[in-house]
């Protein structure tokens, strides 16, 4: 019997990641805001960290792909890596680098 169950709740547990989604909210600045027009928007997705977000939003916005790479991003008001976690509702930022003089 504990085999069973064992088993049962990996599987569960592993089922659960695979189809998990979550909601983020996210911010355009500067060029991606001129590009897309539009300053914000929501997205589901079921990847976890900063750079996989990234990914699907480059898949999403073919347009700003160049900008994404070059971004830094924030998550809920600050700067994180790409490694960083993402949790449902958090806001992600995207901030291209800005010219000035």
């Amino acid at each position: 019997m504990f085999g069973f169950y064992r088993l049962e709740r990996i599987f569960q547990t592993e089922f659960f990641d695979i189809i998990r989604t979550m909601r983020i909210k996210v911010l355009y600045f500067a060029e991606a805001y001129k590009i897309l027009n539009r300053k914000e928007e929501e997205i589901e997705f079921s990847e976890s960290s900063i750079a996989e977000f990234l990914n699907n939003l480059r898949k999403l916005h073919a347009e700003i792909s160049e900008i994404l790479n070059q971004s830094m991003v924030a998550v809920n008001l600050e700067y994180r890596p790409v490694d960083y976690a993402l949790k449902d509702g958090d806001t992600v930022a995207i901030i291209p680098p800005v010219e000035g003089g």
